[in-house]
């Protein structure tokens, strides 16, 4: 018998099987249609209309709003263990060491604490162990979380003073210095300053702030998010 050299036929109608996959994870919700996604066109072959589409979306889904890191590959591979004991053994000693790297963050002979909540939660425990109701803050903001600040400090009683920069540039030291200098009273009790405002990616001088309390001789603690 004479051998065929003919190729395989096509199975017209079927579809490929990385598009039956894809299809069903996007039905599962293990791809996002949206965002930068492949466009597939699909062959009339298909039980698909060509003018149709699939949507692949490549590499790992971030949630790409203000404040959330990307997590590290080695990290996320570390997590993947169960969970300690709470009460005793290696969470003793990462609590500890926790604690004790914090404080390479700001001078050594200051304290760390660690709070169980986001960076809101930290604004108002700031707050609340600094500033008393109807006392006065100044707060200069550059974007949402300046102002997110400012209404921590007002749900807490205080007085706030607002300086808004807008959106797209950094605090004006001149104005913040021009508002401290008439407080002749010194009810400023606080500066709560946020360095960088993720909301609009603008990065403010903390260390000038600083500077400008200090020639002023103004007393107000300067906080810093």
């Amino acid at each position: 018998a004479r051998a065929s050299s003919r190729l395989p036929e096509k199975r017209v109608g079927t579809i490929p099987a990385h598009l039956r996959r894809a299809r069903a994870a996007c039905k599962r919700g293990a791809i996002d249609p949206a965002g930068r996604a492949a466009r597939v066109a699909v062959n009339k072959a298909t039980d698909l209309p060509m003018k149709q589409t699939v949507n692949l979306a490549g590499g790992r889904c971030y949630l790409a709003i203000p404040g959330p890191s990307v997590i590290p590959d080695e990290v996320l591979r570390a997590m993947h263990r169960p969970a300690p004991n709470i009460y005793a053994g290696e969470i003793e000693a990462l609590a500890a060491g926790l604690v004790r790297d914090l404080k390479t963050v700001p001078p050594p002979r200051h304290s760390a604490t660690i709070y169980i909540s986001n960076g809101h939660g930290v604004w108002e425990a700031a707050l609340a162990n600094t500033v008393a109701p109807g006392e006065r803050v100044l707060v200069p903001a550059t974007g949402r979380f300046g102002h997110g600040w400012a209404e921590v400090a007002r749900g807490l009683g205080a007085e706030v003073e607002m300086l808004d920069f807008g959106k797209s540039a950094p605090w004006d030291m001149d104005r913040i210095a021009d508002t401290l200098r008439a407080d002749t009273g010194k009810r400023i009790k606080a500066v709560p300053a946020v360095h960088v405002d993720t909301s609009t990616s603008i990065r403010n001088d903390v260390a000038g702030l600083r500077a400008v309390l200090d020639d002023l001789g103004h007393p107000a603690l300067l906080m810093g998010d």
